[in-house]
């Protein structure tokens, strides 16, 4: 229950990774960012069933002052403002229909701050459907030898190690891809959750699942995964629910001796993608950097202990 404690907490905090030259360090007071997450840049807004318009909240800041959950819905043209309540890490939009345009925002102040912050959202209601049964069909590019980057205690957020990697990618199951917005995704190797490979995307963004060809330096926070071949799967789960949603499993092999270098410079791999809109780049990556570094360092510290 612990580790699966720590990987969700973890899994909630993988934002962009400052870069190697900033201090890791969480800001007073962030805003959150939701799932699915809107991109203002982006043409489409996800787009979610009606019989699953659930989101789910990620709280990146400490404790919480008060909070307000609100909403714009555009139905047949007229606007409509309505006060929602978060569940915990949920926010249910009771009566949505199909066709509705629902702008979602939370504003909150923390207790150890006089700012405020406010995340927002914007979803797109779609038709009803059935709730996803199987993820889909997990498919692995070939290994390649490069630079991966992880999450590093000694001072600076980020760094990379040398490693043996292969990307995972997930083609979505017919019934599955309606929800797709909606998911959270995890990775299992040979059964046991892979910190690194998390990912609160979609299916169609790779899993990096990796080997350190070299050893880790004092403060990097790497996986004990040795080389070899290696069972994986791909999990998701829905907003409010422990119950996953799984691929095929399939065979990969990680051997640091039999993979010859690429001929072009491919530049370093971070393991860890983020989902969030970033209104503040600095303060949003610091935050998800120093909260990825806490609960690998524990993660990795239980695992140990137990082997």
């Amino acid at each position: 229950m612990l580790r699966k404690m720590l990987v969700v907490a973890a899994l909630l905090s993988v934002a962009a990774v400052s870069s190697p030259a900033s201090a890791c360090s969480a800001p007073a007071c962030a805003a959150v960012s939701f799932v699915p997450q809107s991109v203002e840049t982006a043409d489409e807004i996800p787009v979610v069933p009606e019989n699953g318009a659930t989101l789910a909240i990620e709280r990146w800041s400490g404790a919480v002052r008060s909070s307000t959950v609100r909403a714009t819905i555009v139905r047949d043209g007229a606007s409509t403002e309505v006060e929602l309540t978060a569940d915990g890490p949920v926010v249910h939009l009771d009566g949505a229909l199909e066709g509705d345009v629902w702008t979602v925002r939370e504003t909150h102040a923390c207790t150890d701050s006089l700012q405020s912050q406010e995340g927002t959202t914007t979803v797109r209601i779609g038709p009803p459907a059935d709730a996803p049964t199987t993820l889909g069909t997990l498919h692995a590019d070939a290994p390649v030898r490069r630079e991966v980057t992880v999450a590093d205690a000694s001072g600076p957020c980020s760094s990379t190690i040398d490693s043996i990697a292969v990307d995972l990618h997930v083609t979505l199951d017919e019934h599955t891809d309606a929800w797709g917005a909606l998911l959270r995704y995890e990775t299992l190797v040979d059964g046991e959750v892979f910190l690194h490979g998390t990912s609160t995307l979609g299916g169609s963004v790779p899993a990096v699942v990796f080997v350190a060809c070299e050893a880790p330096t004092p403060g990097q926070l790497v996986s004990d995964l040795e080389e070899g071949t290696h069972v994986v799967q791909r999990r998701a789960f829905l907003p409010g629910s422990d119950e996953p949603i799984a691929s095929d499993e399939i065979e990969i092999e990680l051997d640091c001796g039999d993979v010859e270098e690429p001929d072009e410079e491919v530049p370093p791999a971070s393991p860890v993608v983020s989902v969030c809109s970033v209104s503040s780049p600095g303060a949003r990556a610091s935050s998800g950097a120093f909260a990825l570094l806490a609960a690998a360092m524990i993660a990795l510290g239980v695992r140990r202990r137990r082997a």
